[in-house]
């Protein structure tokens, strides 16, 4: 909620989630997102795995989401 005070700027956000998930898009950003699936070995995850789960693995299977909305539509907040 805090980024919506830049009003029609666009910050752009990426989310990496371990594991293919289907995330929840609010309806005011569904066209500003942008969702892919990766499937491969631990080079090709752009961070260490070590310093998140203690091992390397080399099936990684991997969501990111990518976001590049104006930030006055980032005012929603569900937990």
């Amino acid at each position: 909620m805090p980024i919506s005070v830049y009003g029609s700027e666009i910050v752009p956000i990426t989310i990496r989630v371990i594991g293919h998930v289907s995330p929840k898009v609010f309806e005011g950003i569904k066209n500003y997102t942008e969702t892919d699936y990766y499937l491969g070995s631990y080079k090709s995850f752009p961070y260490d795995l070590k310093d998140f789960n203690g091992e390397q693995s080399n099936d990684i299977k991997y969501t990111k989401i990518k976001i590049k909305a104006p930030s006055e539509f980032l005012t929603e907040i569900h937990g």
